[in-house]
């Protein structure tokens, strides 16, 4: 009989130990599905971010793909630098249409008056 008991004890001694590490295993995994929640939330808000940036670069002319490394990362100096460059391009455009206009003045174009429309 005590042999019985000793073999009864054994195997709630084991119960006991597997019902704690179910317990433990249990809560990793809470953890663990709470994390994974948490990863995808942040991937999903890095995925719009990246989206809201291709966006802005596509509004200013530019062409995402040139824009990022192959990692994915932006590439500052080069945008930054194209957008310098088309500054200056305007800056120059704006500075030559009033010498054109004075050109065409001085040949005799006389400018079509101002209707109320275009103001």
């Amino acid at each position: 009989m005590s042999g019985d008991m000793d073999i009864d004890q054994h195997l709630r001694c084991k119960i006991y130990h597997l019902t704690e590490e179910v317990a433990e295993l249990k809560e990793a995994y809470a953890l663990l599905f709470k994390d994974n929640a948490l990863l995808r939330q942040v991937h999903a808000d890095f995925r719009r971010e990246c989206g809201d940036t291709d966006a802005i670069l596509r509004v200013l002319g530019l062409d995402p793909v040139n824009c990022r490394t192959d990692g994915g990362s932006l590439k500052l100096v080069m945008i930054l630098g194209a957008l310098e460059h088309r500054d200056v391009m305007l800056r120059r455009e704006a500075e030559q249409k009033p010498s054109r206009s004075k050109r065409l003045l001085a040949a005799g174009f006389k400018p079509r008056p101002r209707l109320p429309s275009d103001e």
